[in-house]
This record gives structure tokens, C-alpha cells and sequence, in this order.
């Protein structure tokens, strides 16, 4: 059985409400009403918890993929994003798209493809790199070899490489805005299609690291000073450009977390550094109170939202888990990291590190409060709405994405997961090399671009989950969803599926 848990200092709800706007009163009064009928219906039938409505949700779904109707033609600009999101949501649920459906998607996402590289919104619109992940993400779960081999690889690589700035950040299109949540599209559109290399990626976790608030979360974007000459200071201070944001900040934190595990150059000790303490600090102060159904808001003294599960949330804390996990390039040999390990045991600086805990016997926020919020929140549990799906709180109107972004917290509230050394080797030794016989330079050179694709192939897949620390509110057989991947947000079989392909491991 899984119950709220009431904070010590829990005010009461007419004091609470009083220090907020008038309008999350009525939000916060229906959060604590459920909260309170759930607990009474806990305590009278020990056992009793919330159930997904699985069917209902599926069915929603299937209805996002159906030509919808003329009140929806502002969406005609984000069918990759359609597509993902049900195409996920599906699979999370245990029910992946038939067939017929997946290549009728293919053929959808391939028309969106831009001439000059990359996905647009829709047919004939130009690339965008928002537009671009959600088509790649999507093809995991709708594509096959034969619609992967359609994607223009060479034409997509330069289309990431055109957007890129001498700061190492990157704008959503030509011309367009910089923005950190583009960092993470490169950072996952290229190492899923096995077109990433270290030039592309130099540079980008110095931007997102000057990305960082005082309030230590991350925003959307930094001030980078040039000098007279017209080329860039890095040695200038950058201000942040907004404040911290849970969608900014998982971008940032999943792209950082990805670089780490790459044997990219380590940025100079002059360049901005990401601080964990005070991320940390952030990111645990974003999950709501018993008041709030222990939901996720994604900015400081806001509303908790149901997509936030996920950005604010469990893909969030599995990223910083992994973050405070890895002490040591990851990458390096395993006597170099036995080495490692032994130093740090006899350094008693390391060894009183605030932010060193066992991963086996810590976790950093309520998983079972995120699920309460996700099961009698986010769904409307009476069967009112009579529609499915999931939506951002009471009151609020259930959409795709928010169905999409609330299983996808969900799923990583019940699994926990982590990177893996043992995982990592394993897939090492598995690696089928795709060097072509070459003499003395180009021999060199085959060998290093070969060693580098092998370290993004395995630094997507060298993740485990814990079986141990698997906790589902409610039945298993109803409520449990498929794990999901950190970084990208897939199904960890459909990625390794495309990853394969794209590496040549298939």
C-alpha cells in the first residue's frame, strides 16, 4: 500500500492558499481534496490504490493518430511531435503501435523531412531541431531499416553543423534563436544516428554549463562577450538569459550527463562548470507538497504540472543520479578505474563530498508521491472525462503531450536505473568493428574514428535497471509501465534496434 506522506510542516490549506495568486487557490483546494479522499479511502481499505486506466488511455492515443478535425489545424506544424508522443506514450504502456500504423507514421515523418537536412513541422516546412528530435525519436517506434536508410544522414549532419556557434550552442533553425533545449537535440538526433563526432559536440558543455541560474537550476540561453576583434571571450563573465526551468533544465542536464560519458577533451579550467551542489539544490525544492499531490512544478513558486514528472522529475533526478554516480571518466580502462577508485578511498577530501551517496540506498525524491500525483491528478480517476488521457492537473484538458510526459514520469518513478560499468564492458566486447583495411596514417585514423563510435554506441546502451528498487503504487499487472531511457526518452529495445542499425551492430 502506498500513501501521501504529510510534510511536518504542512500548513494548513487556508494558510497555504494565502500566500499564492487567487488563481491556483481553486487548483490547490481540488490537489488537497483528492489528496484527502485518497488517504481516507487508504486508511478504511488497507490495499486500495489508483488504478491507470490503461484502455481509455490507449484509445485517446489512437485517436491522435487519426487525421483529426478542422479545430486542430494549428497542430498541422508539429506532426513529428504527434507522432512521438503516441508512439511512446503506446509503447510505455505495454501496447506498441500495430503495423500498418507504424509505416503509415514512417511515411508521415519522411515527408516532413527538409531539403537541405533536417525535419520541419510538416511537408515542405524547413528544418527546425525541435521538429528534427521528435522525428527521430518517433522513427525508433514506427521505423525499420528499410525508412531509417531514407533519413539523409550526410544532409542531416550538415544541417546540425550549420546551426552551431562559435560558443558552442547551437539555434533551433537558420537564423533562428539559441536555446539550450537545441544542445539537446543535437546531442541525442546525432549520437542515435551515429553521425556524432567531437567536433560537433566541442564547445557544448561549456555553453550549458553558463547556462546555470543563481537559483541553480538552468534557463534558456547565456550572453556570450566578444571582443573588439569580433571573436569570442571566454574568459568573460556570461550572464544567464532567464531564469531556471524545469524544461531547460533537463535538457541541459541529460546533454551534460550524455557529453560526460563521451572521451570528448575536458573543457579548460577558465570555462564556466556546471555546480551540482547547487542543481541539486534546485532540482529537489521543485517537488510539490502533500498539498500538491507531490507533483513537479517547473519553475520556482508556480503550479505543479503533470508534464514536470518527467522534466522536473524522475528523468531529471535519473540524470542527476547518474551524474553523482560516475566519479571517473567512465571510458577509461578498468585498471585505470580500480586505480581511480583506490585513490579516492584514501582521499578523505572525496570521501566527505556532499554530493557522494551509495546509489544502492538513496534516492532523491518521493517516487511514490509522483505516481500518487500521475494516478489521481493526471487522470481523471472517475471515468468522468469518459475520453482518456493524461493532463497537466485537475481541471485542465488532457492532450498528447501531456499524456506522453506523464507516463514518461511515471515509468522512471517505478524503475530505477542506472549506469553501468558491467553493462559498458559487455557491450564493448560485443562491438563489430567497421574498419576498412587502411596503411599507416589512415590505419591511425580508422582506428580513432572507430574507437569513438564504439564509445557513443556504448555510452547510449550501458544502462541497468535495479530490480530491487522497483516500486509500482497500486497492482503491478495494472499500473507498471516500460522503463524508459534518461537521455532520450525511449524504450530502451526500440533505441537499441535503431542504435544497431546506425552503428552497424545489427
Amino acid at each position: 500500500m502506498s500513501t501521501l506522506h504529510q510534510p511536518a510542516h504542512f500548513l494548513p490549506l487556508d494558510d497555504y492558499a494565502s500566500s499564492t495568486s487567487a488563481a491556483q487557490v481553486p487548483v490547490e483546494r481540488e490537489l488537497a481534496s483528492l489528496g484527502a479522499a485518497y488517504r481516507a479511502s487508504s486508511s478504511s481499505a488497507p490495499g486500495a490504490a489508483p488504478e491507470l486506466q490503461r484502455a481509455a488511455h490507449l484509445a485517446f492515443l489512437a485517436r491522435a493518430l487519426h487525421p483529426l478535425p478542422a479545430s486542430h489545424v494549428a497542430f498541422d506544424s508539429t506532426r513529428p511531435w504527434l507522432v512521438y508522443w503516441a508512439a511512446h506514450a503506446s509503447y510505455l504502456l505495454a501496447a506498441p503501435l500495430h503495423a500498418r500504423l507504424q509505416a503509415r507514421a514512417a511515411e508521415t515523418l519522411l515527408k516532413c523531412q527538409a531539403t537541405l537536412g533536417g525535419f520541419g513541422g510538416a511537408h515542405g516546412q524547413t528544418g527546425h531541431l525541435m521538429a528534427t528530435y521528435a522525428a527521430v525519436m518517433a522513427f525508433a517506434y514506427v521505423g525499420d531499416r528499410h525508412s531509417w536508410e531514407a533519413i539523409d544522414r550526410p544532409a542531416m549532419y550538415a544541417f546540425l553543423l550549420s546551426l552551431k556557434l562559435p560558443d558552442g550552442s547551437f539555434t533551433v533553425h537558420v537564423g533562428g534563436e539559441v536555446d539550450v533545449r537545441a544542445t539537446y537535440c543535437v546531442v541525442c538526433v546525432s549520437l542515435l544516428l551515429g553521425i556524432a563526432t567531437p567536433h560537433l559536440l566541442e564547445g557544448c558543455d561549456e555553453f550549458i554549463a553558463s547556462c546555470q541560474t543563481y537559483e541553480g537550476g538552468l534557463c534558456a540561453a547565456s550572453q556570450p562577450s566578444y571582443s573588439a576583434h569580433a571573436t569570442l571571450d571566454r574568459s568573460a563573465p556570461r550572464p544567464a538569459l532567464g531564469e531556471a526551468h524545469g524544461g531547460y533544465t533537463f535538457c541541459a542536464v541529460a546533454s551534460h550527463l550524455a557529453l560526460s560519458l563521451l572521451p570528448l577533451p575536458p573543457c579548460s579550467s577558465s570555462a564556466p562548470q556546471l555546480d551540482e551542489a547547487a542543481l541539486l539544490r534546485w532540482a529537489t525544492s521543485q517537488q510539490g507538497a502533500a498539498s500538491e499531490l507531490g507533483g513537479f512544478r517547473g519553475r520556482t513558486n508556480k503550479l505543479v504540472d503533470g508534464c514536470y514528472g518527467w522534466f522536473a522529475g524522475a528523468g531529471m533526478f535519473a540524470c542527476l543520479q547518474a551524474l553523482l554516480q560516475r566519479r571517473a571518466a567512465w571510458w577509461k580502462s578498468e585498471e585505470e578505474e580500480e586505480e581511480k577508485a583506490q585513490s579516492a578511498a584514501e582521499d578523505e577530501e572525496w570521501i566527505d563530498d556532499p554530493l557522494s551517496f551509495s546509489p544502492s540506498d538513496a534516492f532523491l525524491f518521493d517516487r511514490l508521491a509522483l505516481q500518487e500525483y500521475v494516478l489521481l491528478a493526471a487522470q481523471d480517476a472517475s471515468g468522468g472525462g469518459g475520453g482518456g488521457g493524461l493532463r497537466d492537473k485537475p481541471g485542465a484538458r488532457c492532450d498528447a503531450y501531456h499524456t506522453c510526459y506523464n507516463l514518461s514520469g511515471m515509468s522512471l518513478a517505478q524503475h530505477r536505473l542506472r549506469v553501468d560499468a558491467a553493462s559498458r564492458r559487455a557491450l564493448e566486447d560485443m562491438w563489430k568493428s567497421q574498419q576498412q583495411q587502411q596503411q599507416g596514417d589512415e590505419e591511425a585514423e580508422e582506428e580513432e574514428a572507430d574507437a569513438w563510435r564504439k564509445a557513443c554506441y556504448v555510452s547510449c546502451l550501458a544502462w541497468s535497471a535495479e530490480a530491487a528498487h522497483k516500486a509500482v503504487v497500486g497492482e503491478a499487472e495494472r499500473n507498471e509501465l516500460v522503463p524508459t531511457h534518461p537521455v532520450f526518452n525511449v524504450a530502451f529495445p526500440k533505441l537499441k534496434e535503431m542504435l544497431d542499425w546506425a552503428y552497424g551492430q545489427a
